[in-house]
């Protein structure tokens, strides 16, 4: 008769639960300091190894592995046959393993096959995004596997992406989530008091409350302002401007309904998508266009944008429908004016989070010249952050008053 072993985890936490619950394929829960992150992947990280799978664990340096191994060993050792500690390699009874890594040297991990990642504090990774692509991501191919990447945030860095990614809208196959230290119901709530008072407070809404903050961004007081509501149409007696940025197959097209009434503008409609032909996607336009009989219409024409901009206006007889072709001057005027619309509180946005994630991440770099560039981060999108300038600009022109500088 076979022995039993029985293996002692911990006792799952309530959000712990709801988010393996939810869980997709990729996974990042963003959570506050002392919350169990880290204790909820070392369960995640042996349900497979105990199937027999290999599990793989990755950790920002060295250093920071030594903890998390001890625990495993500790844990594991009932049901371990054979461990490696040159390797880091914990082998199960049964043919499972759980291999650690250290991401100081990232290329060590090719050519492994993984059921299950683990990339522990993945904010901390540098380059985090080219990491997860080049040697990660092929370590799953094999068995399918899926990946999680627990962290608290540093900043709008590739972490920031890879979170970008699992909200509403982002990629097929991806979930994220982000939630305060105080889900952990062990913890003191005095404890947390007590941090806010010792911490500055852009400290305190990182470590804590798990907020990826917009210091030194370009757009302020999003969250403030992210407070509009939804229209399908529009409202009798309002007047609306429209900002519409096209895009063939790899970005987004992305269409912004400002009402302009009032001096607080609201934005009231967006649209958002891709890999659709220039017919349909006109259509689509088109149909926004008569619903909210906008006074005026702004539309991308740089480059690939030219030929269906002709098109749309040629098509909408009696519609005041503009064209801009960007160059570094009108951009950089045109970013300064949303900025300053968000500066003034004259702007309200509705709180998608496709479009508060672009606004956070779009930045400013300066090249050699002296002279600066706006634009996403590589490898993201900021088609939202473009049709919303378009709308503002529209919204500056004469007739709606001028931002005052």
């Amino acid at each position: 008769m076979a022995a039993t072993v029985e293996l002692v985890l911990p006792t799952r936490l309530p959000w712990q639960e709801t988010v393996i619950a939810e869980a997709q394929r990729f996974n990042v829960p963003c959570v506050g300091r002392q919350a169990g992150k880290t204790t909820m992947c070392q369960d995640l990280a042996v349900d497979p190894a105990l199937d027999g799978w290999p599990v793989g664990w990755w950790v920002p340096v060295f250093k920071t592995m030594l903890e998390v191994w001890a625990e495993m060993r500790e844990l594991l050792h009932p049901v371990t046959q054979r461990v490696s500690v040159q390797e880091r390699r914990i082998e199960l009874w049964g043919g499972g393993l759980i291999e650690f890594w250290s991401l100081d040297h990232p290329d060590s991990a090719r050519g492994r096959r993984y059921k299950r990642a683990v990339v522990d504090e993945a904010a901390m990774v540098a380059n985090l995004r080219s990491v997860f692509t080049k040697v990660i991501r092929p370590t799953l191919a094999v068995f399918k596997g899926d990946a999680w990447f627990p962290s608290t945030p540093k900043g709008l860095n590739d972490y920031y992406t890879l979170w970008g990614w699992g909200q509403p809208d982002g990629r097929k196959g991806w979930k994220s989530w982000r939630l305060p230290s105080s889900v952990n119901p062990y913890l003191d709530p005095a404890e947390i008091a007590a941090a806010k008072a010792d911490s500055l407070d852009d400290e305190f809404r990182q470590e804590w409350l798990a907020e990826f903050l917009e210091a030194g961004a370009l757009f302020r007081f999003l969250d403030e302002l992210a407070t509009a509501t939804m229209c399908e149409a529009a409202q009798e007696g309002r007047r609306y401007v429209m900002g519409v940025d096209l895009a063939s197959t790899t970005d987004f097209t992305d269409v912004s309904v400002l009402d302009v009434t009032e001096p607080l503008w609201r934005q009231v409609y967006r649209d958002r998508w891709t890999g659709l032909g220039w017919d349909i996607q006109l259509d689509r336009i088109r149909a926004a266009i008569q619903r909210f009989g906008p006074d005026m219409v702004e539309v991308d024409r740089t480059g690939l944008g030219d030929m269906p901009f002709q098109t749309l206006a040629e098509s909408l007889p009696g519609v005041n429908v503009w064209g801009v072709q960007f160059n570094a001057g009108n951009k950089m005027d045109m970013v300064q004016s949303l900025a300053l619309a968000f500066e003034k509180r004259r702007l309200q946005i509705l709180p998608d989070p496709i479009q508060l994630a672009e606004l956070r991440a779009y930045e400013a770099k300066r090249k050699p010249s002296g002279a600066f560039t706006y634009s996403a981060p590589s490898g993201q999108h900021d088609d939202s952050v473009t049709s919303l300038m378009l709308a503002v600009d529209a919204a500056d022109s004469p007739g709606f008053g001028v931002l005052e500088y």
